[in-house]
């Protein structure tokens, strides 16, 4: 997939942190009208282990958190409300959640926790607590992260908008078009439909800059036959679904993200084991890239590392070890010392196409499909 231009937005800046300059649609940036409202000179992206005030009793926060700048929301009618706590971090970009779900089922229904009358879902996996159902309105990525910092839901008021991972985490590939790649019976509000997949006004924004470039984030659609994930220019409007995790940052701070050894890069997050280095030569094309399917499976079934036990991963698998804070290639070096930029293989098929699978782009860590005949490298995992 090609870059698509976009200009700077002013307002934010990527290094030290993210400042959200949000604009004047004050009526659709405080969600809760009737309710108490923050007092705009106190906007700040919503709790993950700050200062909370009295009404508040969200938890959180660890050390896989990103600083950000506080928010620059706009004025709001209601001044009388206590700040929101301070907000100092955004969701994780790591899974940092058991990858359970087997394939080729739908994500069960009784992975998730609904609650009607408050307007909530629990994923019973992943432990995330999502907003349903969500605004018809469209926002600019600013507006939207403004949004999910006045949002109170359940009492709470540490919404705030989720990262790629967490969002990522919904998609539902096995679901053919159209859609959306969702559960619908718990998400019923989510757009589905078949568009291009850049189409603008129909993704849902993640917290989530693209690397090294203020002017572009990464925003998921669920209505591109399998689900996509792309970044767009943060002027742009798409749409928002808020989200809170009550245990933010408690795995991470209990332990580290990898270990590694003898050729193998354990998940302590996801619980996944990866094979770290990969087949340069041979394969179906010589260097060390093969074929979706059969041939693909039959490489990580013959390999012997540790015992073997290997396969191919499965497309939200393998997007759990992309890096997004860097791209050529989107991957910890680390980790994974001489990763290629290259397209790899998952398990997983196009569920509209069956001579179609899905790779993960290493360049940038973005997702897409291809032949099933053409040879890409294979990273196993178990």
């Amino acid at each position: 997939m090609g870059e698509r231009a976009s200009p700077a937005a002013g307002g934010i800046v990527l290094g030290l942190g993210l400042a959200c300059a949000c604009g004047g649609r004050t009526e659709l940036l405080f969600p809760n009208a009737g309710e108490s409202k923050p007092s705009s000179s106190a906007m700040r992206m919503p709790d993950s282990g700050g200062t909370s005030d009295a009404s508040t009793a969200d938890s959180g926060g660890g050390p896989t958190c990103s600083p950000l700048v506080p928010l620059q929301c706009p004025a709001e009618t209601n001044p009388t409300h206590s700040p929101p706590p301070t907000q100092t971090c955004v969701g994780p970009e790591w899974a940092e959640w058991p990858m359970p779900d087997p394939e080729p089922a739908h994500i069960p229904a009784g992975n998730y926790s609904v609650d009607t009358a408050d307007g909530v879902v629990t994923d019973t996996v992943t432990g995330l607590v999502w907003q349903e159902p969500i605004p018809n309105e469209t926002y600019t990525w600013e507006e939207a992260r403004c949004y999910c910092a006045a949002l109170a839901l359940t009492g709470h008021r540490d919404w705030r908008l989720p990262s790629r991972i967490e969002l990522i985490s919904l998609i539902d590939e096995t679901i053919a078009p159209p859609g959306p790649n969702i559960n619908s019976a718990v998400f019923p509000s989510t757009v589905g439909g078949e568009r291009d997949w850049d189409a603008t006004g129909y993704g849902y924004w993640t917290s989530t800059p693209k690397a090294g470039d203020a002017s572009a984030a990464w925003k998921v659609h669920f209505d591109n036959n399998y689900g996509n994930y792309i970044y767009e220019d943060v002027t742009l409007a798409e749409h928002v679904r808020c989200v809170r995790w009550p245990e933010q940052g408690q795995l991470g701070a209990a332990r580290g993200h990898w270990t590694i050894q003898n050729g193998a890069v354990h998940d302590n997050f996801t619980t996944l084991t990866w094979q770290q280095s990969i087949a340069t030569a041979g394969g179906d094309d010589g260097l060390g890239g093969y074929s979706w399917g059969s041939h693909a499976d039959s490489y990580c079934g013959e390999q012997t590392l540790q015992g073997g036990g290997w396969r191919v991963p499965k497309v939200k698998e393998l997007t759990t070890i992309v890096d997004v804070t860097t791209m050529d290639p989107a991957i910890d070096a680390t980790a994974f010392p001489g990763a290629p930029i290259a397209l790899f293989w998952s398990s997983t098929q196009v569920e509209a196409f069956s001579t179609a699978g899905l790779f993960v782009d290493f360049d940038y860590g973005g997702i897409g499909d291809d032949g099933v005949q053409y040879p890409y490298p294979v990273r196993c995992v178990r």
